[in-house]
């Protein structure tokens, strides 16, 4: 059956549904984590007080609109969690659209459907649109970037450079790796249609709209400067990529370190069949459509690359923004097969998809038995970064507040606004008057009991909650463990201790 038969509105409302049925079940079946912490507790912030607290994310130099939307679902959604990862998965749904678009509009329906299909059953996608960070945002913003950079070049009107200004100011107030996008615009020369007439004329109106796209994303990015902590985006800035000076005194170092990474991480999170059938895809639309191949393939290798290059700290996270573009390569080549083999249509999709299904069944079942690369799985499940047993212990001091109705103090491993905890007991916490949680780490660790949290043990109830390879004081007699809760694969647990000192 040609795709065309098919009526595209239910064809719509299926995937639609596909997608969110994966993205939602088991949502919160992974702990929060690190980012996720700060970002939430940041989120209930802004809603409590927009008209003070708008900008806090600057304060340690991230851009707030994922902030922003994520505060409107925490005003309606009792789980402060599922408000903030809410936000990935609405996020991904318009990036599965818009990737559905990308390969509609540069190639056929056909191949924008496969584009779709395999954005839904892609691990690394799955994994972050069900994640809050604001990578999934990004992603969303950058594949309809490159859908109106396209587009703009093709039919260049006022209303598409409007559009196109409008998302990429508001990727880079999601985060400012959106500017990679527009470094490759020269790339449209290669799309620009040569055979017209008036091609200097047609030029220069083409460079004054994509002026006016520019304009207008410095426009919206300037907001930000309303806020006296803007200066921090800066002063931030070094922590995260290297200098000019830094890459040409050392150019192929991490690069070429890198490159290893880069390639198994994309085999591990797209699956073996998927990773091959790109690069196939790839030199394939190459071969095929030399201008079209090297257009689409600048926006995929050239922000990756970079990134690469400049980021001093460097995990999968930082280049899935790209991702869906591998996957339009791979439709690519998938359309151009099943066109002309029919019969094949049904082992093919198989043999793409079952590895992949496998994969995310994993995610939403056992995360910890999934084959999500080891640097990933170290940080969101195994390590003090991932917050298992967070929520337990904040039901279990709620619990407390209520049965005595007498304050009570929690001491953490950490400093406010900057980790799990204790970022991530407070997000729990929020709605609890009578708790206090303060952030007693010396650095990240507990060295020795704090002399304030004993003390307040003497008049109220008093915990401390720590990663037990961060307590260097174990032996102390006013500890007295509550509960212990094991990461995966069995981390260092996170513990409560309840302090009952002698007066």
């Amino acid at each position: 059956m040609k795709v065309g038969r098919i009526d595209w509105k239910i064809v719509a409302v299926l995937l639609s549904l596909v997608y969110l049925a994966t993205r939602l079940l088991n949502l919160t079946i992974m702990p929060i984590f690190v980012d996720e912490a700060i970002y939430t507790r940041w989120s209930q912030i802004i809603a409590s007080d927009p008209t003070n607290n708008l900008f806090i994310p600057l304060s340690d130099g991230k851009q707030p609109l994922y902030m922003w939307i994520a505060a409107f679902f925490s005003k309606i959604l009792s789980d402060p969690l599922v408000a903030t990862r809410l936000v990935s998965v609405l996020a991904g749904l318009l990036g599965m659209w818009g990737i559905y678009l990308l390969g509609k509009e540069i190639f056929n329906k056909r191949i924008g459907i496969i584009s779709a299909v395999l954005f839904i059953f892609c691990p690394f996608l799955f994994f972050y649109n069900r994640l809050a960070v604001v990578d999934g945002l990004l992603t969303t913003f950058f594949v309809f970037t490159v859908l109106f950079i396209y587009r703009l070049t093709k039919k260049p009107t006022l209303l598409n450079a409007i559009l196109l200004g409008l998302l990429l100011g508001g990727g880079m107030l999601t985060k400012t790796t959106a500017a990679l996008s527009a470094i490759w615009i020269p790339a449209v020369l290669l799309i620009f249609d040569w055979q017209k007439k008036n091609n200097l004329k047609r030029l220069l109106k083409l460079a004054g709209l994509f002026l006016v796209s520019g304009v207008i994303a410095f426009a919206l990015y300037r907001i930000l400067k309303i806020s006296p902590l803007y200066y921090l985006i800066g002063q931030r800035t070094p922590d995260f990529i290297f200098s000019p000076k830094e890459v040409l005194q050392h150019p192929l170092d991490p690069f070429a370190f890198r490159i290893g990474d880069v390639a198994g991480w994309l085999l591990e999170y797209l699956t073996l069949p998927v990773f091959l059938l790109s690069w196939v895809g790839f030199i394939f639309m190459v071969v095929k459509n030399w201008r079209v191949g090297i257009f689409v393939g600048a926006f995929f290798f050239g922000p990756l690359l970079v990134e690469m290059q400049i980021a001093k700290g460097f995990t999968p996270r930082y280049f899935i923004f790209v991702a869906p573009l591998a996957l339009t390569f791979a439709a690519y080549i998938l359309g151009q097969f099943l066109e002309n083999y029919q019969s094949w249509k049904v082992g093919v999709i198989a043999a793409l998809l079952v590895p992949a299904i496998l994969f995310e069944f994993l995610l939403v079942s056992n995360p910890e038995k999934a084959p999500i690369p080891q640097k990933e799985k170290t940080g969101y499940l195994e390590e003090w970064s991932a917050g298992y047993g967070i929520k337990e212990i904040a039901d279990y001091i709620k619990m407390q507040e209520t049965r005595n109705n007498l304050p009570i103090t929690i001491g953490t491993e950490g400093t406010e606004g900057y980790g799990t905890l204790p970022d991530g007991l407070e997000v729990y916490l929020r709605d609890t008057k009578n708790v206090t949680v303060v952030g007693m780490g010396q650095r990240a660790d507990i060295i020795t009991i704090p002399k304030d949290l004993i003390s307040d043990s003497k008049i109220h109830p008093a915990y401390l909650v720590v990663n037990s390879n961060r307590l260097y004081d174990k032996e102390n007699k006013v500890l007295h463990l509550v509960a212990s809760y094991p990461k995966a694969n069995g981390g260092n647990p996170l513990q409560l201790y309840e302090i009952k000192s002698s007066n």
